[in-house]
């Protein structure tokens, strides 16, 4: 039976950096169409709402890597509503995160910043046989927004972001609940992800590991020299078919 590949998102199957750009431009565009004004003044406000909440979402976390993730988040999407309302004089809607959730979906499925020859490698891994699930710091529903952007949502099996097992991933604790919510062992599973910390984490509880190295993912940090590093994204099948004959 084939391994089960667990891929992270961002800095792996996508270009963070130029994801970002996109999804700046394509909430501009739907803030712009809904409620008319400046684009300039909807891209400025967009940038530096989405860059503000990023890195509290990453302050937090860090200092709290075992918080209940859901109000958390909730708290998050709620902010970003009352960010937009206030910019154009309105009011809340009764349902701020359900209205800052629909936004993002709406936007991300007009991005794709997949790294070059990731989507073949998918395609090609997927008709291999081998189960793909996504395992990210991103959640579920911006997950399968942004795999439908980029024309792939139908090959994992699953979208595991933090808000499906109620975990930021943080610590071993996330890989942890997501092999049991598949009720999958730790040695069938292959986890290829950018940062140290995830594939080290992985590691420990048993899996094999792939750190990936692509443009705007982070420099790479490992403790283990003898790991291996995806850098292209072609050569990944190859590669993982030579990490599983050891």
């Amino acid at each position: 039976m084939k391994p089960t590949l667990f891929f992270d998102f961002d800095g792996t199957l996508s270009d963070p950096v130029l994801l970002f750009e996109h999804y700046v431009v394509a909430l501009t565009g739907e803030f712009k169409e809904a409620h008319g004004g400046s684009g300039e003044a909807w891209y400025s406000l967009t940038r530096k709402m989405l860059w503000e909440l990023t890195q509290d979402f990453a302050d937090y976390f860090s200092a709290n890597p075992f918080a209940d993730y859901h109000p958390y988040m909730n708290s998050l999407y709620a902010r970003s509503a009352q960010v937009v309302c206030e910019h154009i004089g309105s009011t809340l809607p009764s349902d701020p995160v359900g209205f800052a959730r629909a936004m993002q979906a709406v936007a991300l499925r007009k991005c794709n910043a997949f790294y070059d020859g990731a989507t073949e490698a998918l395609a090609l891994l997927h008709q291999q046989g081998y189960p793909i699930v996504m395992a990210s710091g991103q959640e579920s529903g911006f997950l399968q927004a942004a795999l439908e952007g980029a024309g792939v949502v139908h090959i994992p099996q699953g979208w595991f972001g933090p808000d499906l097992i109620n975990c930021a991933k943080e610590s071993t604790r996330y890989f942890e609940r997501i092999f049991e919510a598949l009720q999958i062992s730790p040695a069938s599973a292959v986890v290829i992800d950018d940062l140290a910390p995830a594939v080290l984490w992985a590691e420990e509880l048993g899996a094999k590991a792939v750190q990936a190295q692509l443009a705007n993912s982070q420099p790479r940090e490992t403790s283990n020299p003898n790991r291996p590093v995806l850098t292209c994204w072609h050569d990944f099948p190859l590669q993982l078919e030579r990490l599983l004959e050891k």
